[in-house]
């Protein structure tokens, strides 16, 4: 695959100016490994639009505008004194004559500066998610480029004759964004370009951005807008129906202290700051099953997902990606799934790959159990997932003459695995009355199928079952002793321990 050669100058405050075109060139566990059962060639992609041309242009965009409004002495210190006068009965009546300077004219920082929540020190928020993906990203690329929003604004991502720069935009927390930088996000994913949201709350307020300075004014959104000499009550997302319609998706608006959950939380996720599918024609990667949510928001859908708009196309997370900078499954997740759809890779041949880890683990807990005549007990199944197939086990108890003498039931005898979760499934044992005193084992045998064949043009799920499936099958033995039943002595002892305890 050929890399980027791009020539650019740097201006006075340090943002890329490109110059021409662009040149391209105890308990029992058992691993199951997925590429026992079935090779990398027979799993197919199926979408009508994939694959394009292959990437060989991306760049990772560094949301400095962002960094200027989060700075201290900016537009949060404006908020923090302010704010509480929006929560009127009459929020028209606010007007703001004082303290405008924190809104207007905030320049943007270059290198680490002093947020507001702790101006006591200098750092830049986040940078060491746009650190590690950047990491992930040159596992298959070795140059990418580092823009910033002044170049997005500046029509830097295009060529001279309109054309697209770069096929591939990573976009941090670009919450605050110009109505230049917002057009041309747009219009690049309808030349055919894609943008990969690695965060929520984006395309969420406008400023205006004043080069001569090299700073930036608040304009409207956030709550807030500014007219001259004094500030009143804005929208809250500035491009509510345009994020709608070609990027899929609105800003969650519920506080990080509210208790949202996730039934689907393969990245153990905690509510921070969400965005919620609004566009039907979005395809669900990952829904993480939101719950608990507040009244204005009781059917969204927490999600990441896909959307074609254009010739191109849009990549969300969905979630506070930062807060996961260093999870295991999330970065797995990004690799296997996120990269290979940016690039317009074959994603089959990262669901196949067993490293870092084994696609699917199996945990029996206890393998090893004792009875008396009468009792019984609970044994638990887990099905780990380490794939982002959806994937379903059936689970079978052989019976035999040695082991006919117990009584077994499963819970579950056939389980859904959702992608990057676990199946939990239970087998009771129990020993009849009068039963022999002796040991038996129960073989356990779990089957596990996924699909060969992935459907992106599913409506709500990225990965659908089909008639073509592989099959992985793995045994457990569980051992049962069964013992005496107790003697009188024994029993009296066993009462005492319960009415002492």
């Amino acid at each position: 695959m050929g890399l980027c050669a791009i020539s650019f100058s740097v201006d006075q405050y340090g943002h890329a100016q490109t110059q021409g075109q662009l040149n391209t060139s105890g308990p029992s566990s058992m691993n199951v490994n997925q590429t026992n059962a079935t090779s990398a060639n027979i799993i197919k992609l199926v979408d009508g639009q994939l694959p394009h041309k292959p990437v060989e242009r991306v760049a990772l965009v560094e949301p400095t505008f962002t960094y200027a409004a989060y700075q201290n002495g900016s537009f949060y210190n404006f908020y923090t004194k302010y704010s509480n006068l929006l929560w009127d009965d009459d929020r028209s009546i606010v007007l703001i004559t004082t303290d405008l300077d924190l809104l207007k004219d905030r320049p943007i920082p270059h290198g680490p500066f002093p947020f507001y929540t702790h101006p006591e020190y200098n750092d830049i928020p986040y940078i060491n998610y746009f650190n590690v993906l950047l990491q992930h990203l040159q596992k298959d690329f070795t140059f990418i480029s580092k823009i910033t929003d002044v170049d997005v604004h500046e029509g830097n991502i295009f060529q001279n004759n309109g054309k697209n720069a770069y096929d591939v935009l990573f976009l941090f927390h670009s919450e605050y964004v110009t109505q230049s930088e917002y057009n041309n996000l747009k219009k690049f994913v309808s030349n055919g370009g894609t943008i990969v949201f690695t965060e929520a709350n984006v395309l969420y307020a406008e400023v205006s951005y004043n080069k001569s300075s090299d700073s930036i004014s608040l304009v409207n959104g956030h709550d807030w807008k500014i007219d001259g000499n004094s500030a009143t009550h804005g929208t809250s997302e500035r491009w509510l129906d345009e994020n709608k319609e070609w990027m899929g998706s609105n800003f969650l608006d519920i506080p990080s202290w509210e208790k949202v959950y996730f039934r689907n939380n393969p990245f153990n996720y905690n509510h921070t700051e969400e965005q919620y599918v609004t566009n039907p024609d979005a395809k669900i990667l990952l829904d993480f099953e939101a719950y608990n949510l507040t009244d204005n928001y009781q059917n969204a859908t927490v999600a990441t997902y896909m959307m074609n708009y254009g010739k191109g196309k849009v990549v969300h997370l969905g979630i506070w990606g930062h807060t996961l900078t260093h999870n295991e499954k999330f970065l797995n997740y990004f690799d296997k799934v996120i990269i290979p759809i940016a690039y317009d890779l074959d994603i089959s041949n990262n669901l196949m790959k067993t490293e870092p880890s084994p696609e699917f683990t199996i945990n029996v807990i206890p393998t090893t159990v004792e009875l008396r005549p009468g009792e019984k007990k609970t044994i638990q199944i887990y099905i780990q997932s380490e794939t982002i197939l959806n994937s379903k086990a059936s689970i079978e108890l052989s019976r035999s003459i040695s082991n006919d003498n117990l009584i077994t039931k499963l819970a579950q005898d056939k389980v859904d695995i959702l992608p990057l979760n676990t199946a939990i499934s239970s087998l009771i044992v129990e020993a009849p009355a009068g039963i022999a005193p002796q040991s038996y084992t129960l073989p356990l045998s779990i089957n596990i199928t996924f699909p060969t064949t992935l459907d992106l043009t599913m409506e709500k799920k990225l990965l659908s079952d089909t008639t073509s499936s592989q099959l992985i099958s793995k045994t457990n033995n569980i051992t049962v002793t069964v013992l005496p039943s107790p003697d009188l002595i024994e029993q009296i002892q066993n009462l005492a321990s319960w009415i002492f305890q």
